[in-house]
């Protein structure tokens, strides 16, 4: 038990984490399954399928700043900074999601190629790994900043770092996320993805020569599966 608590000291993430693994399981039950119904029905599904996704794929990447959120407050609320970041974090992802939702829903109107759409996502986020904005963006995720150490200014700090850090990493990511999205989330594709930003993100120099190539590998396999269906 002592080994526990000191653990549990050292990393307070650790929950946070647990959330992904959960996540991870909850979208292998689910499978390709999806909902049919009203609108209101088929976007809460969308909405929970997404939040999902985002906990399973990109909580990962940002538990160093998950990490300095708690150990820059007080310890008795550490648990709430992580609470506030996430809810900063995985707010701005709610809405990049629904965005999403929105725009296939226009495209779903005109019939539009999924699996064209993927490959051509998957290129492009080969591309876009050179872009200078894009180099900025993955930069600044690595950022810390301010937090007040009581009071709702620190409840305020918590989530609005938790912003600022998930709007960066929507920067870096939002291409090949809509590129798996086009796919139809196929959680193969899904362990791809995240294999590779993971890669990347906890390299300490990340080649973006093999990340590019490794994102128009996963869209040859797009290809190869959607001759194949």
């Amino acid at each position: 038990m002592r080994r526990v608590r000191d653990l549990s000291w050292r990393y307070p993430e650790w929950w946070s984490l647990a959330l992904s693994a959960a996540a991870w399981m909850a979208l292998g039950a689910l499978g390709d399954s999806q909902h049919h119904g009203s609108d209101a029905v088929r976007w809460a599904w969308w909405t929970a399928t997404w939040l999902l996704m985002v906990v399973a794929m990109m909580v990962p990447l940002v538990s160093g700043s998950i990490h300095f959120t708690a150990v820059r407050s007080l310890w008795r609320r550490r648990h709430r900074a992580i609470a506030g970041f996430l809810a900063g974090f995985l707010g701005l992802w709610l809405l990049a999601g629904l965005a999403a939702l929105g725009a296939a829903e226009v495209l779903d109107s005109v019939q539009w190629s999924r699996p064209a759409a993927s490959i051509a996502g998957f290129i492009l986020a080969a591309a876009w790994q050179h872009a200078p904005a894009r180099q900025r963006a993955l930069v600044a995720c690595h950022g810390s900043a301010s937090l007040a150490p009581l009071g709702w200014q620190a409840d305020r700090d918590c989530i609005r770092y938790g912003w600022t850090i998930g709007r960066r990493c929507l920067i870096a990511c939002w291409v090949v996320m809509l590129a798996y999205l086009a796919a139809g989330h196929g959680l193969l594709l899904m362990a791809g993805v995240t294999g590779v930003v993971m890669v990347e993100r906890y390299s300490r120099r990340p080649n973006r020569y093999a990340m590019s190539g490794a994102l128009a590998v996963l869209g040859a396999v797009v290809l190869c599966f959607s001759r194949g269906a």
